[in-house]
């Protein structure tokens, strides 16, 4: 239910959030266009595509000569972990992993509309290793993740190249946790592992720029509800590269 409420909220705030873009989207094409009965996307100088006034009454409307931008992506982003109450393998707890890693995500999306978009993606993180060293000894645990899924992204224009993204996506999240005893007292080292999954969902706002007809740039940050018995969320800055064809 905590989920469902949390959802039904950051959707309506998209909702009311494009609802002022759209309007925030007329006012710069009604500024930089040169007839009283056209408008102009002017995101592309090069790819200008031309809108009959008070044309998005429908959906139909809203998407009929809009062209439609794939595009790929790179990520790179800064995660912390926020670790439950509870034991990841037998010999460490949520204290004794490290609790930040670093990510890379590989990205296909599409601009679907002016305002809309989507993408899925596939992320990797390095592994973390924790030591902690005893008399008799020392122990070390690691941990690592693979995440691949979707976001859906609402875009508000602020300024002629710069653009505000609100974000919201789905995700599997697959962890790798290893631990790794070794006393004097004992003969070999003492190793265990445990892999486990996690659907969450994936929440994000931040901004993108462009650079050129093919290039854009992006920073977001991202709240990452796992609700998982080892895991709770993770939080995620991010900044990457957009290649549109």
């Amino acid at each position: 239910m905590k989920k469902i409420l949390l959802l039904a909220g950051y959707l309506t705030a998209i909702s009311t959030q494009t609802a002022k873009a759209e309007e925030v989207y007329y006012h710069y094409i009604d500024k930089h266009t040169s007839s009283p009965n056209v408008e102009y996307v002017a995101y592309k100088p090069s790819h200008r595509v031309a809108y009959q006034k008070k044309q998005y009454a429908t959906v139909s409307e809203y998407f009929n000569g809009y062209e439609i931008k794939p595009y790929i992506g790179v990520d790179v982003s800064s995660n912390k972990l926020d670790f439950a109450d509870n034991d990841l393998v037998r010999y460490g707890s949520e204290e004794f992993f490290e609790d930040k890693n670093k990510a890379v995500s590989f990205v296909f999306g599409a601009r679907l509309a002016p305002l809309f978009g989507a993408e899925i993606f596939f992320q990797q993180s390095d592994e973390t290793d924790k030591y902690y060293n005893y008399s008799d000894g020392y122990e070390k645990d690691s941990l690592s993740f693979v995440s691949y899924g979707a976001d859906f992204q609402a875009y508000i224009p602020l300024k002629e190249k710069l653009e505000m993204i609100l974000s919201l996506g789905i995700a599997n999240y697959d962890f790798k946790a290893k631990g790794k005893l070794a006393l004097d007292s004992v003969i070999g080292a003492l190793s265990v592992k445990e892999d486990f999954e996690s659907v969450a969902w994936r929440y994000g706002i931040g901004a993108e720029y462009t650079l050129n007809d093919y290039l854009r740039v992006r920073a977001l940050a991202r709240f990452i509800d796992m609700d998982d018995e080892h895991i709770k969320n993770m939080t995620e800055l991010s900044v990457g590269l957009r290649y549109l064809f």
